[in-house]
Order: structure tokens, then sequence, then C-alpha cells
């Protein structure tokens, strides 16, 4: 973040109002209990977010991710935050939203799947989720050749060198399209009627966000 950390922040507020106000005109009725924001990072989106529910859990893998985010959430007074690494620390079914941005496009296919079967389960019945996933790369052909070979193995001589002196890439920030039918598909397993899209563009990269409300219990 650096020098930037201001403008890092100032711009996730204006992210989290967006969507916001868009469960706002989708859901009127909401509940505004408790919220899980999946790969929270330092809290970009998370602490805006939060201001929306009674209490939010953040949850990200990194410890220095983690550790980051409740130094913030100390500068800044909040109160109503909580933090986790992993799902599995939190309970099934008591969540009312459940939000996911830029971080399901970095996890290989089957990790995207079993994330979403997740998400969807840790929300209550009528939660609200909001997660994006990655739709294709729309760089010129040239462009891909160049990413597939730096997706070579880092420990390989020349790529190793290439890494290290231009600091080319996180092995971890590769992008990775969503098989879009198959999280459908495990939306309408949690009882999800009906989503809504937007879409955004990552890079070279097109996204899309889905919104949608688990249905009632069977």
């Amino acid at each position: 973040i650096g020098a930037n950390v201001h403008d890092f922040f100032a711009s996730g507020e204006i992210e989290a109002a967006g969507y916001l106000a868009f469960q706002d005109r989708l859901y009127p009725d909401r509940r505004r209990g408790r919220m899980l924001d999946f790969g929270c990072g330092v809290g970009r989106l998370l602490f805006p977010l939060a201001r929306g529910y009674a209490h939010a859990v953040g949850v990200d893998v990194a410890p220095a991710m983690i550790e980051g985010a409740r130094t913030h959430a100390i500068e800044v007074g909040a109160t109503n935050l909580a933090f986790v690494g992993s799902l599995d620390e939190l309970e099934e079914g008591t969540f009312d939203y459940a939000h996911s941005t830029a971080v399901l496009q970095h996890l290989p296919v089957a990790r995207q799947m079993e994330a979403t079967a997740k998400l969807m389960r840790m929300l209550a019945p009528g939660g609200v989720f909001s997660l994006q996933y990655a739709i294709s790369d729309s760089a010129p052909s040239l462009v891909k050749s160049v990413k597939a070979v730096l997706r070579l193995p880092l420990e390989w001589g020349p790529i190793a060198d290439l890494n290290r002196r231009l600091r080319l890439r996180d092995p971890n920030m590769r992008m990775v399209a969503a098989p879009l039918c198959d999280v459908i598909g495990l939306m309408r397993e949690a009882g999800v009627g009906e989503i809504a899209s937007t879409f955004q563009r990552e890079g070279t990269w097109d996204a899309v966000t889905i919104t949608g409300r688990r249905g009632a219990a069977p």
C-alpha cells in the first residue's frame, strides 16, 4: 500500500457503497446482522461494508493480512469486527451477507467451487451474497503467450531470475476463469432462485459479480 494508504482505503469506501446500495435496491428487507468478507486482506472493503451490519468477520488465509486488518481496526476504532484464517472456523448458517471481491478468481477451479459451496453454507436462510469471478482474458494472443511463459515454475533458472529482477508476477495472483454454469448450479442447490450480475474489467480480464439471496431452509 505504501504512501497511498488514504487512497487505498478511500477506494474501498466508494466500492463498498455501491455494493450496499445495490443490495438495498434488490433486497430492501434484508437482515443486517452478521456479514463476512472472504479474502478480506487488510480490510479495504471489509471496514466500510461492516458499518452496514451489526457484526462483521474478515476471513483471510494470510496472517500478515489479518494482522494488518486488526491494526487498522484499532486505528479507526472499529469494534464490531472479528478475524479468522478460514471459513472452517465459522458456524454455518449464521451470516446475513457473504462477500468476496478479487479473491476467488485467483484460486484453482476446484478451490473456487469448494469456497463457493462453503460460502453458500455460511448464509442463513434469506442471506444475501455478492461474489466476484473471472470470466475470460481479452488480452491479445501475444500477451497471452508472454503470460504463459511467466507461468513456468519460478525455480526454473531464466524465469526465476527475470521474476526476481523485475518482480513480474506474484505466483498467487494468477487469474483463473470460473466455470459459471457449475457456480450457478451450486447457488441453485442452496435455494437461490434469482441472481443479478454486474460486470467489471480487471486488467485484461472480464469479471462478473453475482449477487443473490439464499432461499429458505428445505
